[in-house]
C-alpha cells in the first residue's frame, strides 16, 4: 500500500501532534498541513490537495461537518476522516452524509488510528491500481477499451459496496462504535477475497484465523499478535451484540419497522431475536441468547453487495 499525504484540522495541538507521530512512525504517509480550526481552511486544504483530511468534529468556529460539506461542494475528491469524542449516532450519520468516510473516536487510541488509516490506505491503493489499469487500457484497441470499462466498473463497484456497507451499519445503529471499523475491515477483506461478495462464507471458516488474516492484511503482512486478535474480537463481539439488541428493541417498539423486517431474520436467528425481545420486555440484562457471528458477517457482506 502506498503512503498518503495528510492534512490535519483539530483545535487540540496535542491531538495533532499525536496523529502526526502515528502517521510518520507507522510510515502511513506525510502530514503536509495542519490547522487549529476549520474557519477559512477549505481553500488552504484544496490548494494543498492532500489525499486524506483528518477533521475534528467539534471546533470553536467551524465544526468538522460544516468544513467537510464545504470541501465536497468545492469539488474536493480526497478522503475525509472524522475524529471526535461525540458518539451521537445522528451526528455521526450527518458526517457520513457530508462525505466523511471513516470515523475515529477520542481520546485517540493508537491501535484504532493505525487500523482505520491502514484500511483507508488499502482502499486507496486498490482504487489507484484500478485507475492505472483504466488509463493503461485506454491506449489500446476496442478489446482494450472493454478491459478499461471493466476496470472502471470494478472501481465503481468497490465504491458502491463501501457506501452500502456504511449505510447498513447506520441503519443498524452501530456506525459510530469502534467495533464498526472492525466489521468494515472484515467485510471489505471478504469482499476482495471472495467472488465480489457472492460467495458464501465457508461454514468451516475459523473466525480466529479470519481475524488474524484481516489484521495481518492491515499490517501489510505483519503477523497478528494474540493481544491484537483478542482486542479485535472483543470489539467485534460487543458491537454485534449491540446490533442484536438494537434490532430486538426495534421489534418491541414497532414490529412493522422496515429495518426490523429486513434485518431480524437475515443477520441473526429470528428465534433468538424473539427471545431477546422477551428478555428486554422483562428487563433481563444478562441474556441467554446466542449470536452467530459467521451468519452476521455473511449477511452484511451480501447486504453491502446489493
Amino acid at each position: 500500500m502506498n503512503p498518503c499525504t495528510f492534512y490535519l484540522v483539530d483545535d487540540e495541538r496535542a491531538a495533532r501532534n499525536i496523529l502526526t507521530d502515528i502517521i510518520e512512525e507507522e510510515n502511513l504517509g506525510e502530514v503536509i498541513g495542519n490547522s487549529d480550526d476549520g474557519a477559512g481552511q477549505e481553500m488552504a486544504i484544496i490548494q494543498a490537495n492532500p489525499q486524506v483530511v483528518l477533521l475534528d468534529l467539534l471546533m470553536p468556529e467551524v465544526d468538522g461537518i460544516s468544513l467537510a460539506s464545504k470541501l465536497r461542494e468545492l469539488g474536493f475528491k480526497g478522503r475525509i476522516v472524522m475524529i471526535s469524542q461525540v458518539e451521537d449516532k445522528e451526528m455521526v450519520a450527518r458526517a457520513y452524509k457530508c462525505g466523511v468516510e471513516f470515523y475515529i473516536t477520542k481520546p485517540i487510541n493508537r491501535i484504532e488510528v493505525i487500523a482505520v488509516l491502514r484500511q483507508l490506505l488499502f482502499i486507496h491503493s486498490i482504487q489507484q491500481s484500478l485507475e492505472q489499469a483504466l488509463q493503461h487500457q485506454q491506449n489500446f484497441s476496442r478489446a482494450g477499451e472493454e478491459d478499461a470499462s471493466g476496470a472502471r466498473a470494478n472501481r465503481d463497484s468497490l465504491e458502491l459496496f463501501r457506501k452500502n456497507l456504511n449505510h447498513a451499519l447506520y441503519q443498524l445503529g452501530i456506525i459510530g462504535e469502534s467495533g464498526a471499523n472492525d466489521i468494515i475491515q472484515i467485510v471489505l477483506y471478504l469482499y476482495m477475497t471472495t467472488n465480489r461478495g457472492t460467495s458464501n462464507i465457508d461454514v468451516s471458516l475459523n473466525l480466529q484465523q479470519l481475524y488474524k488474516e484481516v489484521i495481518s492484511h492491515i499490517k501489510e503482512g505483519g503477523e497478528a499478535t494474540e493481544e491484537e486478535v483478542k482486542a479485535f474480537e472483543q470489539r467485534l463481539r460487543r458491537t454485534i451484540k449491540n446490533c442484536f439488541d438494537n434490532i430486538a428493541a426495534m421489534g418491541l417498539i414497532d414490529y412493522s419497522d422496515p429495518r426490523f423486517e429486513r434485518y431480524a431474520g437475515t443477520l441473526f436467528d429470528y428465534n433468538e431475536i424473539r427471545h431477546r425481545m422477551e428478555e428486554l420486555q422483562n428487563d433481563v440484562r444478562i441474556s441467554r441468547t446466542r449470536i452467530n457471528i459467521r451468519k452476521f458477517l455473511h449477511a452484511i457482506l451480501v447486504e453491502a453487495s446489493g
